[in-house]
């Protein structure tokens, strides 16, 4: 029974992409992967 109910809240989890931002001496950074999921679809660019 626990199990169900992890798997549950799992499916409530919110998922995105990894933005990171960085603020230095001169600028700011900002950084984000090329990849983006939905559900089992995985949608990657080739450059």
């Amino acid at each position: 029974m626990q199990n169900r109910v992890n798997a549950m809240d799992e499916d409530r989890l919110l998922k995105g992409t990894t933005t990171i931002g960085l603020v230095c001496k001169d600028g700011v950074v900002l950084a984000t992967e090329r990849r983006a999921t939905a559900g089992n679809m995985i949608a990657n660019k080739q450059t």
